[in-house]
């Protein structure tokens, strides 16, 4: 009798900046950063069936690609050829991300999906090992794998979790359009030539880090100056960030910055009231953004 078909239904998070910082332009094209990511409850939902063989991908959403430079389709190949399967799994998306939106969630997705297949496949391994396949998918995969919140550097690849010794409520706003990455980057290396170099925001917390890197240690939110070098490119092109930023100032964030090259940004709050107090007063002003209240997760969903 044939053994029925395998369903796995797995929520793939959004992730903030709660700091980033830009060193230096590697020789590979990439670039080495410290940064510290925040998982948020802003979710993708996957469903993954085993099938006998083939890969299909269904999504609602119109705007996502469906070939090669979908991470999820990109994921299952990588993974199919690591390890030499030859099943096969039909995966349907609900896209609920923004794309380009400097919320990871391309590479939230893909690492949902190495986790979805490691368990259907039985494969057994590690997130570690995940870490390491998914690590040339996209730079954010590795935390992805590691969060809920986690210091990283090299090109993201380097993952030290952490523990935030106190909850917040987030409002998150994205203007509606996307920002490419790559054309950020590649900006902000003349950006830095113009400006002159700077010292990290982070030497002190690096310390700490290296210290404490056998396990994870408590970060503190008066660790982490609010700052993202990468607001220094986008911000300029797009005035709607900084107007985004000050509506949230304006509604008692006592905290705000773009996540990772943007467009979208969020603002840190005390309370959950404070929170949909201010979605209620933008939502309407606004109509063209997308706005959400989310917690900052304790525990990854992956």
């Amino acid at each position: 009798m044939a053994r029925p078909s395998a369903h796995l239904k797995i929520k793939a998070p959004a992730k903030i900046n709660l700091f980033l910082n830009i060193l230096r332009k590697r020789p590979d094209g990439y670039h080495d950063l410290y940064s510290v990511l925040q998982m948020v409850g802003l979710y993708d939902e996957l469903i993954f069936e085993e099938v006998p063989q083939g890969m299909t991908l269904v999504s609602s959403s119109g705007d996502l690609p469906m070939d090669d430079r979908n991470l999820v389709i990109r994921a299952t190949r990588s993974l199919a050829r690591a390890t030499g399967i030859k099943s096969g799994v039909r995966v349907i998306l609900k896209k609920n991300i923004p794309i380009g939106a400097g919320l990871g969630g391309g590479s939230s997705d893909a690492a949902a999906t190495l986790m979805a297949l490691n368990r259907l496949w039985r494969l057994g391994f590690s997130r570690d090992d995940l870490a390491k396949i998914g690590q040339d998918l996209g730079s954010d995969v590795p935390f992805f794998l590691h969060g809920p919140t986690a210091f990283v550097s090299g090109r993201g690849e380097k993952v030290v979790p952490c523990v935030l010794n106190i909850d917040r409520w987030l409002v998150i706003i994205n203007p509606g359009f996307e920002v490419s990455t790559r054309w950020v980057y590649e900006q902000f290396s003349s950006v830095r030539a113009r400006a002159g170099s700077k010292n990290s925001w982070l030497t002190n917390l690096q310390e700490n880090i290296k210290i404490h890197s056998s396990s994870k240690f408590k970060l503190y939110y008066s660790d982490i100056t609010l700052h993202n070098d990468l607001e220094s490119v986008t911000e300029p092109k797009y005035p709607v960030v900084k107007e985004m930023k000050e509506c949230l100032l304006g509604e008692g964030a006592e905290g705000v910055l773009m996540s990772g090259s943007g467009p979208t940004v969020f603002g840190i709050f005390k309370g959950k009231i404070g929170a949909f107090n201010a979605v209620r007063k933008l939502k309407p002003a606004h109509p063209g953004w997308k706005i959400w209240a989310v917690k900052s997760l304790r525990r990854s969903p992956i």
